[in-house]
C-alpha cells in the first residue's frame, strides 16, 4: 500500500496474508495528461475478517462483521453488517447465520487437529 493513511481499520479484524489494499489507480494519466492519479479510502468496520489474497480498492467502504472470502476483489462499498462477500467484483453470498448453520458442526478449535493426524477425518471439510 502506497498510502497507508488512506486505510482505516477499525476494531477486531483479521486480515489474512497476501491482501491487497489499493488506495490509488495510476491508469488516469493515460486519458488526462496533466493528472496522473485517482485516490480513494479504503475503510473497514468492526469484527471483519479480510480472506486470504484478497484485493480491495479505493474508495471501498466495509460495514462492521463483513468476511471477505479469499481471493475476492471488493470493487463496490458493502454497507450491510454480518454479510459474506466473495468473487471479482465481490458480490453478497450469504449471511452469518447461514454461514454458521452450515459449518457449525464442523468447525474446531486448532488443538483438536490431533484427531486429524490419528486419522480421524468426520471434521474435515469436503468440497
Amino acid at each position: 500500500m502506497s498510502e497507508p493513511f488512506l486505510i482505516e481499520i477499525k476494531d477486531d479484524c483479521v486480515i489474512s496474508s497476501g491482501v491487497s489494499f489499493i488506495t490509488h489507480d495510476h491508469s488516469i494519466n493515460k486519458v488526462i495528461s496533466d493528472k496522473s492519479n485517482l485516490f480513494g479510502k479504503i475503510e473497514i468496520g468492526n469484527n471483519c475478517f479480510i480472506g486470504q489474497g484478497a484485493t480491495l480498492l479505493y474508495g471501498v467502504t466495509l460495514a462492521d462483521h463483513i468476511i471477505v472470502a479469499s481471493g475476492s476483489v471488493v470493487t463496490k462499498s458493502f454497507t450491510d453488517n454480518r454479510v459474506i462477500i466473495a468473487g471479482n467484483p465481490a458480490k453478497v453470498i450469504g449471511t452469518w447465520d447461514q454461514f454458521g448453520a452450515k459449518y457449525k458442526a464442523l468447525a474446531m478449535n486448532r488443538n483438536e487437529l490431533a484427531n486429524i493426524q490419528k486419522g480421524d477425518e468426520r471434521k474435515l471439510v469436503h468440497r
